[in-house]
């Protein structure tokens, strides 16, 4: 098969000489299979073609969030606030995106977990406040920076690269040197 590989320039010139080829000329091929076999393409993606099934890369534009004018110019975005410092990491480039489509770019937001949503009342909301109130009144006052937020995990102290989980991306195209004058 020498033109039958996706990835061969030619093979969708090829399908479509196939489909072109098939209905108007009769003596050239005499069915689809014919054409197929003879122009080296499978059937089954002629015979999708034919019927105005999209190849795989023009269904993949088709979905695609940014035009290509917008892509470059948030590349340029990026390599301009790299350049200058300002590293992107996903969610600025989620938002930079957003803004250039005028539409939400990238995974939509998780749904809230059942098992909290359920947990989530009116009841517990009080019933969390009544417990606050009771521990002020046990305790005397305690100021707002000794209260911590804890989960069944407990307390993580400190910050740094390990409760950041951010990856910023850098440009990497050619150094630019400054030169004194």
């Amino acid at each position: 098969m020498s033109n039958g590989s996706k990835s061969n320039p030619d093979y969708e010139r090829s399908i479509q000489a196939a489909i072109e080829g098939a209905p108007t000329l009769p003596k050239k091929y005499k069915n689809l299979k014919q054409a197929a076999k003879t122009l080296d393409v499978n059937y089954n993606t002629l015979l999708d073609r034919s019927k105005g099934k999209l190849s795989y890369k023009d269904a993949a534009t088709n979905r695609r969030r940014l035009k290509p004018t917008e892509e470059e110019i948030l590349l340029n975005w990026l390599k301009n606030d790299a350049e200058s410092g300002q590293p992107w990491d996903n969610r600025t480039l989620r938002d930079r995106a957003t803004y250039l489509a005028g539409r939400r770019v990238g995974n939509k937001p998780s749904k809230l977990d059942p098992k909290r949503a359920k947990n989530f009342n009116e009841t517990v909301f009080w019933d969390f406040f009544d417990k606050l109130n009771s521990i002020y009144e046990q305790y005397g006052d305690i100021l707002p920076e000794q209260i911590y937020n804890m989960d069944e995990k407990g307390i993580q102290l400190g910050g740094g690269r390990k409760n950041d989980p951010r990856k910023y991306m850098y440009y990497r195209g050619p150094a630019q040197s400054v030169q004194n004058q």
